[in-house]
């Protein structure tokens, strides 16, 4: 899609609400930045990271850049899943998601969404 080209903007966050859902200390949010670009630099590099910092941590991490995010809809989702199950040898998926200020009853519908139309295809 963009070529090999990765454009990242990154923001301390500034939203009371947004540290209090995800049980974070507004304080810390500039060492995280940080702390986080040190790691992510690290895990864009082509080789196993071992990295321990004050806020992170990882042992021996080997590079799956391209399958750390499923995107698209329910088809999309299964067939993403199955081939990751595949490739990695998964079994268990994380679902984790936050869309801060939109109306509770959208989140509602995407995650009913998955439950319905996604999770039955996941062996």
């Amino acid at each position: 899609m963009s070529g090999g080209r990765l454009s990242l903007g990154v923001a301390v966050g500034w939203r009371d609400e947004e540290f209090e859902a995800f049980g974070v200390d507004k304080s810390e949010r500039a060492g995280r930045a940080v702390e986080g670009i040190q790691l992510l630099r690290e895990l864009l590099s082509d080789r196993p990271v071992t990295y321990d910092g004050t806020l992170y941590a990882v042992e021996d991490l080997r590079d799956h850049a391209e399958d750390r995010f499923i995107v698209g809809g329910p088809e999309t989702g299964i067939e993403e899943f199955n081939r990751y199950q595949e490739r990695l040898d998964i079994d268990n998926l994380i679902l984790r998601m936050h869309f801060p200020g939109l109306d509770p009853s959208h989140s509602a519908k995407s995650m009913r969404l998955i439950a319905e139309k996604v999770m039955p295809h996941l062996e």
